[in-house]
């Protein structure tokens, strides 16, 4: 616990930390979902912690990818697809 309190403080390890924390939120997401499966009776490999936190972790790293790469069109055509949608034309006024 000394050393970590003065690393909290390097800018080159908050990368790093928030990498730690952001798997460690999805491994806590896939346990609660594991409970609550089991609490619903289901069963199976889909709801195995580990099989549901790889599902997540790739799903939001292809995402994550997909929107660096195609950022900008994809604003673009979500930007487009809105415009005629009347619950963003009330939100204008």
């Amino acid at each position: 616990m000394p050393i970590i309190k003065p690393m909290i403080k390097f800018r080159l390890f908050s990368k790093v930390y928030l990498i730690m924390y952001m798997l460690f939120s999805e491994h806590m997401v896939s346990e609660q979902a594991k409970l609550y499966a089991h609490a619903q009776g289901l069963s199976g490999p889909r709801y195995w912690t580990w099989v549901d936190f790889t599902r997540r972790v790739s799903t939001k790293g292809v995402l994550r990818v997909y929107e660096t790469l195609f950022g900008k069109v994809a604003q673009k055509m979500a930007l487009s697809l809105q415009m005629g949608d009347e619950r963003v034309v009330a939100h204008k006024d």
